[in-house]
């Protein structure tokens, strides 16, 4: 490219977070290490910022902040708060060393021109700033970690600057590195999918661009800003001056398919491919291209990175449905091709169930440019004409209409975005329509994908968390030696909590059942996501929530919830009401259930009298019941758990999952008594009656016995001791050591008072 050409300069990035920057010379500390752990570049897709992400949610949920509408209701662990709050908890020396947390197209901006002007498509999208709001409020930060309070004011720099303005001229230094000009504009940094709305033409509402590679982008502009669940984020100019742009997304396509290649495709495809000398890719596209819709009898959930719209849950995970023996390659492979578009699909049903009409279809990026069998099935699921960019570099070409926008028209650029991508963005001649008959089969498929999504996407199902949990687990105890401390001993399986929404059942011309529905079944959610939050079984995974399919105001819909509840293993039963109800249609009346009872401290119809009511007819009958309720008495409609009632929830959650998992289990009793000291029997009673155990007992002689003649698994007993050394050597043994009776320490004389002496058989 000859200089006198260059008018501008821009580029896309993929918006990767958390970069550590050296104030001295706006270096990045790139390598990790352990005294600098965390120091290096952090890609959207790094997701072990999901603990933090969701306890941001959790928090601005509580606080009922405005801007969690914007994002979905809730925040993304893609974004730069939750990685940044990661450092901050994993490596706190680097948090406080580092001078700034700034996007990577703004870092680039800073090395190009010497300025640091962050981009307001950045800040929108990936920093939850607004342009009218601005950033979430100290007292917000302070909520999430008091050591994040002045967070932004610190380590961001808000000279926040519009897309199209130029943020600065490159530099000599970069100027000779890059051949170009001195002097030469330089554009406020742009996400690489967002470059791609001008890149492709779009310049009014209504046309959704999906920009389709390893993840799939979705955007979108409207003339008004509205919520739509598990949007990635709406930015007013974010693209366009005045429009908002919409962000939706897939965590996951083209990598999922590069998986299976890679991973799964089998030796007979890599054979066959490299014999035709083309990619096993390739082979596999052909092959699928002759199947028919439904023909491989698979259906699969595109989760193999998470969710990200419209669920933002990172961890859920992949599945695949309907494999036999004769399941082949192609069919797996085309069956992932059609998640993907069923995910789009519903992505597109998201938007318009908020009011946001789509009426066309728009792709760009390396699969819309290379398999013309994945866009005609897009075009199928989604029932609408796509068209392809007739560029194969649509966001760098976006990218460059923003620099030639900073050059300005006298340069020989343009003056607004508009007219650049009226005047560069192309689209090509052919596209792609939906094959009516395709379309009715997948219309079909796709009603079955949601049914799948919902089910495993619904906060009451755990089963793919927990999984991923136990494979987090065992490949940390590979890391440290391979002795599993968590490994699962548990006969049975884990206790689950049932949630009983009760409510006055009274309807008639006022109707109050009618009034008191919502509320109810939100007070049910609210301490179910609680209690999913704090408490953890003995393998510490989340205990397992469910809520019965109803509210529960008469017997007949006591007796449905017993028997979803009997289904679903539920040994723990916690009902909770706003209102006043009846206590005898309503109660928990099965004996074998560790049971609570929540009544809300209101303003109208409080739950007390239930709550009194209800705890007489439990005590009345010998059903013992755990009573909870709050201090001070709380508006109506103040849906927030008071601090109070939260540590009662938690501290009934977490005894009656331990009092659950010990059921039917056994106490080992070692010595039937301790050296005569009084009270130290067991009393088998309260073991076999109150907590359905067994005793066991053994005499320490025979402790003493196995241990001189060795008679123990001596390699687990290596492994334990290793790991025992290695993890409370200097913790645990410190607090031992003190303990111990030193030489300063007063002997016990005879007769004196044993009040002041530690036994060390008490330690």
């Amino acid at each position: 490219m000859k200089k006198k050409y260059v008018i501008g300069l821009d580029y896309g990035t993929q918006s990767a977070r958390a970069v550590l920057v050296d104030v001295s010379n706006g270096e990045i500390k790139a390598r990790s290490s352990r005294e600098y752990p965390h120091a290096y570049v952090k890609l959207w897709k790094h997701h072990a910022a999901q603990p933090e992400a969701a306890h941001m949610t959790e928090i601005a949920v509580e606080r009922q902040e405005t801007f969690l509408n914007r994002y979905g209701g809730k925040i993304s662990s893609e974004w730069l708060q939750p990685k940044v709050m990661q450092i901050l908890n994993e490596a706190p020396h680097v948090y406080e060393a580092a001078w700034r947390f700034m996007e990577a197209g703004d870092w680039a901006n800073l090395m190009l021109t010497g300025q640091e002007r962050p981009s307001s498509c950045f800040a929108g999208y990936k920093e939850l700033w607004h342009k009218k709001d601005g950033d979430p409020s100290p007292e917000f930060f302070k909520s999430v970690d008091p050591r994040m309070e002045h967070f932004t004011e610190e380590k961001l720099n808000r000279n926040i600057r519009p897309l199209g303005e130029k943020a600065g001229e490159l530099t000599g230094e970069w100027a000779e590195r890059t051949g170009l000009r001195e002097g030469t504009a330089v554009g406020v940094s742009i996400i690489d999918a967002h470059a791609g709305v001008p890149g492709i033409g779009i310049t009014k509402t209504g046309q959704m661009l999906m920009i389709m590679g390893t993840s799939t982008c979705h955007i979108l502009l409207d003339e008004e800003e509205k919520e739509v669940p598990g949007m990635c984020g709406v930015v007013e100019d974010g693209i366009y001056p005045g429009l908002f742009a919409y962000e939706a997304g897939q965590a996951c396509v083209g990598d999922h398919f590069d998986w299976f290649v890679k991973n799964l495709a089998g030796s007979a495809c890599e054979r066959e491919a490299g014999e035709r000398g083309i990619s096993i890719h390739q082979l596999l596209t052909e092959k699928a291209e002759k199947l028919k819709p439904g023909e491989s009898g698979l259906l699969a959930l595109d989760w193999w990175n998470g969710n990200r719209t419209p669920l933002v849950d990172y961890d859920l995970s992949g599945l695949i449905l309907g494999m036999s023996l004769n399941t082949r390659p192609e069919e797996i492979y085309r069956a992932l091709i059609e998640a993907t578009a069923y995910g789009t699909n519903w992505i597109i049903e998201t938007y318009e169930k908020a009011g946001i009409s789509i009426s066309e279809l728009f792709a760009c990026g390396g699969i819309a440019e290379k398999n013309s069998m994945m866009m005609q099935i897009y075009a199928d699921v989604t029932n609408r004409e796509i068209f392809v960019s007739a560029s194969d570099q649509t966001p760098a070409l976006g990218a460059a209409m923003f620099g030639a926008v900073a050059a300005g028209g006298k340069a020989g650029g343009y003056d607004t975005i508009y007219e650049a991508a009226k005047a560069m963005g192309r689209v090509k001649d052919q596209s792609y329509k939906p094959i009516p008959e395709h379309a009715r089969q997948y219309a079909r498929l796709y009603q079955d994908y949601k049914q799948l999504a919902e089910y495993f996407g619904s906060t009451e199902n755990q089963m793919m968390k927990r999984l991923k949990h136990m494979r987090a687990q065992a490949g940390k105890a590979e890391e440290e030696g391979g002795y599993l401390c968590q490994e699962k001993r548990l006969i049975g399986s884990n206790p689950v909590i049932g949630i009983r929404p009760i409510i006055d059942a009274r309807q008639g011309i006022l109707d109050v059942r009618g009034s008191l529905e919502e509320q109810t079944m939100r007070m049910a959610q609210s301490a179910k996501k609680l209690l999913e939050e704090q408490v953890r079984c003995s393998d510490g995974t989340p205990v397992q929530v469910v809520i019965a399919d109803t509210t529960i105001g008469r017997v007949a819909e006591a007796a449905a919830c017993a028997e979803k509840f009997k289904r679903a293993g539920v040994d723990i039963a916690l009902s909770v009401t706003p209102c006043w109800c009846y206590g005898s249609e309503t109660m928990d009346m099965d004996p074998m259930t560790i049971k609570g009872v929540w009544g809300l401290n209101a303003t109208e119809r409080p739950g007390a009298v239930y709550l009194a009511s209800v705890l007489a007819a439990h005590a009345r009958k010998g059903l013992p019941a755990f009573g909870i309720y709050g201090r001070d008495v709380q508006e109506k409609d103040d849906e927030k758990i008071p601090d109070d009632v939260k540590e009662k929830l938690i501290r009934f959650g977490r005894a009656a999952v331990a009092a659950a998992t010990m059921r039917g289990k056994s106490y080992l009793q070692i010595g039937a008594t301790c050296m005569g000291i009084s009270g130290s029997s067991i009393d088998p009673d309260f073991f076999e009656e109150y907590l359905g155990m067994r005793i066991e007992s053994v005499d320490e002689v025979e402790v003493l016995r196995r241990i001189e003649q060795e008679i123990y698994d001596k390699e687990e007993y290596e492994k334990a001791l290793e790991w025992t050394k290695k993890n409370t050597a200097e913790k645990g043994l410190t607090r031992i050591r003190s303990l111990r009776k030193s030489p300063e320490r007063p002997r016990m004389k005879p007769g004196s008072s044993p009040s002041n002496v530690l036994s060390s058989s008490r330690i």
